[in-house]
């Protein structure tokens, strides 16, 4: 499953209820999940929504979540990261996980640190930087 910030934001219409009913199916279990946390304007967010709670819930309890992926800006471009990054540091069923972003400094590296702490499942860690050309035109 992949899942971006749009999603979130009502520009896709998906009907959180139904895909969070989805994500604990019995007879489909979840076991990669990948989101993408880029658009510009969610460090501009002033409230959490709702969706974006009962969706960190079901990461939090998943039990046959094994690879989890995030594409993401920077820390503090997002206020849902502390939100996920929490949920994340309960779950025990992740084994690989994978961070990408253009930034991944001390504040990153502390925010992401709690994550892995405590736990005992995880098999692989990948941190992959990128740079943006499109920045970096004249």
């Amino acid at each position: 499953v992949s899942i971006s910030m749009e999603d979130f934001n009502g520009m896709k219409g998906i009907d959180w209820d139904i895909l969070i009913e989805e994500i604990f199916d019995k007879n489909d279990l979840l076991r990669k999940l990948e989101l993408r946390l880029r658009t510009a304007d969610d460090g501009d967010v002033k409230s959490i929504d709702p969706e974006f709670i009962k969706f960190v819930k079901c990461i939090e309890d998943h039990t046959t979540l094994e690879y989890f992926s995030i594409d993401f800006i920077h820390i503090k471009h997002n206020i849902k990261y502390p939100i996920l990054f929490e949920a994340l540091k309960k779950n025990r069923s992740i084994k690989n996980f994978k961070a990408q972003t253009e930034r991944f400094d001390f504040e990153t590296a502390c925010a992401f640190a709690p994550i892995f702490i405590n736990n005992q499942t995880l098999i692989s860690l990948d941190i992959l930087l990128y740079k943006n050309i499109l920045d970096h035109q004249p």
